[in-house]
């Protein structure tokens, strides 16, 4: 929904907006996407728990589902970097540093996570490790 809204990325910035024009020929797109998208990943994440510890629960884990769960999570940060990236109104004509450090930054964080994972055979989370874990 964003992506349609948001095809550029820069709608929301004050400088496509018109900054303040009152012409009325730049209409801004409308802000309800957000809120959808920050449910559904306030969704997303919950199941993402969820699902994981009922696995190690019932002991039906395995590295196979591990990696699909990797896999989605993986997916889900660059989804989640571009939304990001259109709420904040970031122009990637101007913006590029901004726009690079949104998306490296969850990535190399999700990187390295996994490579001490795998090395460790240890996942070592903090107490509180994001908004539907704690």
């Amino acid at each position: 929904l964003v992506w349609f809204y948001y095809p550029n990325m820069d709608e929301g910035s004050p400088a496509a907006a018109g900054d303040g024009d009152v012409d009325g020929d730049k209409t801004v797109p409308p802000l309800w996407p957000f809120a959808f998208t920050s449910i559904a990943m306030l969704i997303y994440q919950t199941l993402d728990n969820m699902d994981g510890k009922q696995s190690r629960k019932t002991g039906s884990s395995s590295p196979l589902g591990l990696l699909f769960d990797h896999g989605c999570d993986a997916v889900n940060s660059v989804f989640g970097s571009a939304n990001w990236i259109a709420a904040l109104g970031l122009s990637p004509r101007s913006d590029q540093w901004q726009i690079l450090t949104l998306v490296v930054v969850p990535m190399a964080a999700f990187y390295i996570t996994t490579w001490e994972e795998y090395y460790t055979h240890r996942l070592v989370l903090p107490i509180i490790n994001g908004p539907t874990e704690g």
